[in-house]
């Protein structure tokens, strides 16, 4: 492979995609029924999205339809930018057409499934850890969707960029601890979220120590509202839980894992 090839943002999807599938990344050219966020946002489909989320979850109100279905699409998309940024692949900034779409929802009861696929066209250009291009790619991906869930459902701006902020920093962590590197990973998340518009006084990242082991989380800044949905439930990392009961609820997570 060739020193080009290795910053090559094709060549990395590639890999990511075969390192983990259930990211959803497609190899095809964007096409319908593939859709921009920008086409997304201005057409039926984000009201068709919204309206199968909520029957999903019986009774889930529309507010709580949109946190949710946006927290499920960043939380794979934030991995799949942050691993792209990580593993130094040149990348310019992206807009919101070099991205596209698709949703499947299916299910009921336990069997309940949000799925995303997605398809990338990503100029050959820009450089390896451009932070300010990277800033500006994350605004110019989510606006459509963000302005759009807000204006159609009441939910605030910011409510809605806090979870585009929780999938970023939680993804470039997956990374890491994937890949290595999480202690650069940390700095370069905590450094992106202090720029507008993903700027979130209370998400961060904690070590959970058992038995004299440290691991690394994040704790949400924002909120997917599922606990408000009848037989819905608090994420572990939640951030209407005071701090201390979601770390103890990772501790014990940690404990489980490891059979003790």
């Amino acid at each position: 492979m060739s020193s080009h090839d290795m910053g090559s943002a094709r060549i990395a999807l590639r890999r990511l995609a075969a390192e983990k599938p259930e990211l959803g990344i497609d190899p095809g050219p964007i096409a319908p029924p593939f859709l921009s966020p920008g086409q997304i946002a201005s057409g039926p489909e984000l009201d068709i999205w919204l309206d199968r989320t909520a029957m999903l979850y019986g009774g889930m109100d529309r507010r709580s339809a949109a946190a949710y279905l946006l927290s499920i699409l960043v939380w794979r998309l934030g991995e799949i930018l942050g691993s792209l940024y990580l593993s130094d692949t040149r990348l310019p900034r992206l807009t919101d057409r070099d991205l596209a779409m698709v949703l499947r929802i299916e299910g009921a009861g336990t069997g309940r499934d949000i799925d995303f696929r997605f398809r990338f066209a990503i100029p050959e250009a820009g450089r390896p850890r451009d932070r300010a291009a990277f800033i500006g790619t994350l605004a110019a991906i989510h606006e459509p969707l963000v302005a759009a869930l807000s204006d159609r459902t009441g939910l605030s701006r910011r409510a809605l960029w806090r979870l585009v902020g929780d999938g970023i920093s939680g993804g470039m962590l997956a990374h890491a601890k994937r890949c290595g590197g999480e202690e650069r990973a940390r700095a370069e998340a905590e450094a992106i979220m202090a720029s507008e518009p993903l700027r979130n006084r209370q998400w961060r990242f904690v070590e959970v120590d058992v038995a004299g082991e440290g691991e690394w989380f994040r704790l949400r800044g924002g909120c997917c509202r599922l606990y408000r949905t009848p037989g819905g439930a608090y994420c572990s990392t939640c951030v209407v839980v005071p701090a201390p009961d979601r770390i103890e609820w990772l501790a014990a997570a940690i404990r489980r894992r490891r059979g003790a």
